[in-house]
């Protein structure tokens, strides 16, 4: 996955714009977010949406992703100048850039069950896991792409 241009806020009107690298671990850190959020930060959990989904890549390559909505607000995290951060998108521009293909969104305790299922952060759903750095080798040998 190509980085995720986005706008520096503080730069006012000399605005710059700043690359988002992928940490590889999008599942992991949107639970972590997720549960971050409920109980450190005290959002309710009817404002917050855990998301899988499915997006392409500039080759047209699916990949599995995964990402949190709180109201029109896609919430992630990305490495920043070498830094772990947490990045807010509006929902159309996030889905745009990723050319979100289908998604999955689960509230918190839907969420919650599947982790308790499955005792796996994500993805819960077949076609989901099968796009991801879990799945099997490719049949050319080459190791699955990871992604974000």
């Amino acid at each position: 996955m190509e980085p995720l241009p986005v706008r520096d806020p503080l730069a006012g009107a000399r605005q710059i714009e700043q690359l988002i690298y992928p940490t590889h671990q999008c599942f992991d850190d949107a639970l972590d977010l997720l549960v971050h959020l409920l109980t450190d930060e005290h959002v309710p959990p009817a404002q917050l949406k855990l998301v899988h989904g499915i997006c392409l890549m500039e080759d047209n390559r699916r990949f599995a992703h995964a990402w949190l909505e709180q109201g029109d607000q896609c919430l992630f995290l990305g490495i920043y100048q070498g830094e772990r951060v947490l990045c807010t998108v509006a929902r159309p521009d996030y889905y745009r850039r990723l050319r979100v293909q289908e998604r999955t969104k689960y509230t918190p305790r839907q969420a919650a069950r599947e982790n308790e299922r499955t005792y796996s952060y994500g993805p819960w759903k077949p076609a989901y896991l099968a796009l991801t750095w879990q799945a099997d080798k490719a049949d050319d040998g080459s190791e699955p792409l990871h992604l974000v």
